[in-house]
């Protein structure tokens, strides 16, 4: 098949010098000095990002919390109404 058209030609050219780059026998500048990638994140990226890493460092248990139940319960003050857990496990098992 023969092809007349010069921009088929030209980019045939470009794709046999790239290829000729990429096996280390012809090396352009444009080749060797390439930029970095770089990330740019938006306003609301950049608040997110510093929301995670704030979230990221709360403890992952309130020992204010533990110490009080524990209280309770070392005291017989804990009650639980059964119709809270009953409501409890009925909410945990429609989600699945």
């Amino acid at each position: 098949m023969i092809i007349y058209n010069k921009p088929v030609q030209g980019v045939n050219k470009t794709y046999n010098d790239t290829g000729a780059a990429g096996r280390g026998t012809k090396t352009t500048a444009a080749t060797t000095l390439q930029r970095p990638d770089e990330l740019i994140l938006s306003p609301q990226a950049q608040e997110i990002r510093q929301a995670v890493a704030q979230i990221k460092d709360l403890p992952e248990v309130r020992q204010e919390k533990v110490d009080e139940i524990a209280q309770k319960i070392a005291d017989g003050s804990y009650n639980v109404e059964a119709r809270n857990i009953s409501d409890a496990i009925w909410t945990y098992f429609r989600k699945e």
